[in-house]
């Protein structure tokens, strides 16, 4: 006797699936897909381009040999991919024909050494933007500043620079300007300055300046009241006071967030006053006494500097103290904050005798050492532990249920 088969899917249950398979094609094409769904079917992998990060370098060809063509359709190209973030190195100018255009949903633009022309601003709105001097894979600089006694090159370059800037920063928040790292090379970001003060840029969040001379009085006009963080780094700092204190003049209202990161050769008077409404305090390579801190302070991060605190106000919630030779091992704070999340203690390859560690905070959620000695228990709140390669000491984890890292290395700056 033959069975019966199983009745037809009814309307309601095909209604179903195609509702389904709609609400998928949604949530792909914005961006709310997993990585996991984005093969479900060939129409929802299509919608749900990866985003990715582009490189695009200007080929080096040899003498006789024809310029290669720009790839315009791998930054145009939107229905199998959006690019968010995007590296230009070297010079175009000879090789296009027409602007390069940016990706609508660029949100990150990284320039080495760039001459070109760029079409219009990103219909998303760039949010950080990186321009270098130098090349993004080699040692060699900007033409222009191969000899930056030639006030004519450096003017150009800014001139070039500034022609960039004028059209993306009205957007950016975060911007990173990079000149030259060698001391003896540094071009005064004076010179920059009015390039950077003709572009409006109500929406800027951060700034940053590596490798230049730098006057306190010149930075003033570019921190307007929306700028809250400021980096300075491998920079030679001057005041035109002419005192020998590096005193940090009245900052916006909303400014939080000074970064001062020293190299050899590089140059920071001692710092005076600070504004009294810092919440992120970081220094490195600072070999001058620390200045009053403000008790408004969240995160102190002294890295390789000669001196150290022995009271933090109970505000800090991060705390990282890094040296190596010949800086002197920094003794711990006599009393703990109150509040403390996060403790980095970390030692160098060839630091004298390991500092021991007596008690810790009972705050903790996150704690980082190397080249020192814990005698204390593990505080209940733990839950990240991190212990570099010069950490030998045996510990006792029977009571720790967080995660632990071990041979942890710390290459970047906190």
């Amino acid at each position: 006797m033959e069975r019966a088969r199983p009745p037809a899917p009814s309307g309601l249950f095909t209604d179903h699936q195609d509702m389904m398979r709609r609400v998928f094609t949604s949530m792909a094409g914005r961006r709310l897909l997993p990585k996991e769904g984005w093969s479900l079917n060939r129409a929802i992998h299509d919608t749900a381009a990866p985003t990715v990060m582009y490189r695009l370098y200007r080929a080096r060809v040899g003498a006789g040999s024809a310029p290669l063509a720009l790839p315009h359709r791998l930054l145009e190209d939107t229905r199998r991919r959006l690019v968010v973030q995007l590296l230009i190195d070297g010079d175009f100018t000879n090789i296009q024909e027409r602007p390069l255009s940016l990706p609508p949903f660029l949100v990150r633009l990284e320039l080495y050494g760039f001459r070109g022309e760029l079409g219009p601003p990103p219909s998303g709105g760039l949010r950080e933007l990186r321009l270098c001097a130098t090349s993004s894979i080699a040692t060699s600089v900007h033409h222009l500043l191969t000899d930056i006694q030639n006030g004519e090159a450096v003017t150009n370059f800014f001139r070039e620079t500034a022609e960039v800037l004028r059209a993306l920063l009205p957007a950016v928040r975060a911007l990173e300007v990079h000149g030259e790292y060698e001391p003896y090379r540094c071009v005064h970001v004076r010179t920059f300055m009015p390039a950077l003060l003709e572009v409006p840029h109500p929406n800027l969040k951060g700034l940053s300046l590596d490798g230049w001379k730098v006057h306190w009085e010149d930075l003033l006009p570019l921190l307007s009241s929306t700028v809250a963080e400021l980096q300075l780094e491998a920079c030679q700092c001057d005041s035109d006071a002419g005192s020998d204190r590096l005193t940090v003049p009245p900052l916006p209202e909303g400014f939080s967030s000074l970064t001062l990161r020293g190299c050899p050769g590089s140059r920071f008077q001692p710092l005076g006053d600070l504004p009294p409404g810092l919440r992120v305090l970081k220094l490195r390579c600072y070999t001058h006494p620390l200045p009053p801190l403000p008790d408004t302070l969240e995160t102190l991060v002294l890295d390789h500097c000669t001196h150290h605190v022995d009271d933090v106000f109970d505000s800090a919630r991060l705390l990282s103290l890094s040296w190596r030779p010949p800086q002197p091992t920094p003794s711990l704070p006599s009393r703990w904050p109150a509040r403390l999340k996060r403790l980095v203690y970390w030692g160098k390859p060839d630091t004298a005798e390991p500092q021991r560690i007596q008690n810790l905070p009972s705050t903790l959620t996150r704690l980082e050492l190397n080249r020192c000695e814990l005698h204390a228990d593990l505080p209940r709140t733990l839950r990240e532990l991190h212990l570099g390669n010069e950490f030998t000491q045996e510990l006792n984890f029977k009571e720790f249920t967080g995660r632990i890292h071990t041979n942890s290395t710390r290459s970047s700056y906190h």
